[in-house]
């Protein structure tokens, strides 16, 4: 191996305090391989299983943190606790070679499709549509509403891959 590869393959430490076995993370890729309602399936859990194999951290793709957010068909979700077991153990198969689990969070705000959100449509911080021919202008989203996703992010970290 060339040395100046060498420094990939040793340890690393975030500012978090997190060590990781080596620099080498899998990015985050959407597989839409969940279940309708957000759960994680059979599938997901082999994708990353044979994925997580010798690398530091695996990146999930992302996942919905409110209803009123729904971006795609078939991504996996933390907004319900129902999804727990399927999440932990999305969690244990990415950590099981000694990979850290790290989640990719999202709203897709005004990108959000509106036959996919209880409402019927897209919530954004500002009434802009999205420069994509055919979007609808979202509706603005109040500083509760932001602060609620917010919280429900952070909440849903800390709850699965802590």
């Amino acid at each position: 191996m060339n040395q100046k590869y060498e420094p990939l393959f040793t340890s690393f430490q975030l500012p978090s305090g997190v060590q990781l076995k080596n620099r080498v993370l899998m990015a985050p890729m959407t597989i839409v391989a969940s279940g309708p309602n957000g759960e994680v399936t059979d599938a997901e859990l082999a994708y990353y299983k044979a994925r997580a194999q010798g690398v530091g951290a695996v990146i999930t793709a992302s996942a919905l943190v409110s209803p009123n957010g729904k971006l795609t068909d078939y991504g996996f979700a933390l907004d319900n606790d129902a999804l727990q077991p399927g999440l932990k153990k999305l969690a244990a198969v990415i950590q099981e070679n000694g990979a850290k689990a790290i989640v990719q969070l999202y709203h897709g705000g005004r990108l959000s499709k509106p036959s996919l959100v209880p409402s019927g449509h897209a919530l954004s911080a500002s009434p802009v549509a999205a420069e994509r021919e055919g979007t609808a202008v979202p509706k603005e989203m109040t500083d509760t509403e932001i602060e609620t996703v917010i919280q429900l992010q952070e909440l849903a970290f800390l709850m699965y891959f802590t």
